[in-house]
């Protein structure tokens, strides 16, 4: 037989722990067909930590939009008008300027632009722990600055800048939310890759 005519047998060598993670494989298709058969309230008895979780860090997400109404609901008591309005001779009453009124509607949703495209970079660089911890006191001063506010300017300043703080709400709580898992009986919130075999067994 020439050298041409020599055939090549390729052979692929296996590493020593292919059974390992054939095995690991077969977990990981079982707890997926377990995972999916189960239904809502299943799900929800098995994974009350997740889910409990879950709701609690996203409450703030949830109180943003609450937020955003609260001044829009005030404009019209007489107590607010005369705190930030004017008084008009002609109708004998406090009235809010027409500027002002679409300054206190529009300032929680201007922040809210400005710390959405802020939060992932400050996510990315301090982490969620200390974004959210940031988040939350600082936005309890600024609602304090609202609270005492006895000048249309300064109530503004303080929803525009708390608008951008609790913006970060939810990127940073729904990120973080996504990066814990539960791994025997603790969380880990380091982003590992979760150990799903670890359930099935």
């Amino acid at each position: 037989m020439s050298g041409s005519d020599k055939k090549v047998h390729l052979v692929q060598v296996l590493p020593a722990d292919t059974d390992s993670d054939i095995h690991d494989a077969e977990l990981s298709s079982e707890f997926t067909k377990d995972e999916h058969a189960l239904t809502f309230w299943a799900a929800a008895r098995r994974h009350w930590p997740a889910l409990a979780w879950g709701t609690f860090m996203n409450l703030a997400t949830v109180l943003k939009g609450i937020d955003g109404g609260v001044v829009k609901g005030l404009v019209g008591l007489d107590i607010f008008k005369s705190t930030y309005g004017y008084y008009n001779p002609e109708k004998g009453e406090y009235m809010l300027a027409a500027q002002w009124i679409s300054a206190f509607n529009y300032a929680n949703l201007l922040g809210a632009i400005v710390g959405a495209l802020l939060s992932a970079l400050a996510y990315d660089r301090f982490g969620p722990r200390i974004m959210i911890a940031l988040c939350s006191g600082c936005s309890i001063a600024f609602i304090f600055i609202q609270f005492y506010s006895e000048a249309p300017a300064q109530l503004f300043a303080g929803q525009l800048v708390n608008g951008c703080i609790i913006a970060f709400y939810p990127i940073c709580a729904s990120a973080y939310v996504g990066e814990c898992r539960e791994s025997g009986g603790e969380w880990d919130s380091q982003g590992h890759r979760a150990d799903w075999h670890e359930h099935v067994v």
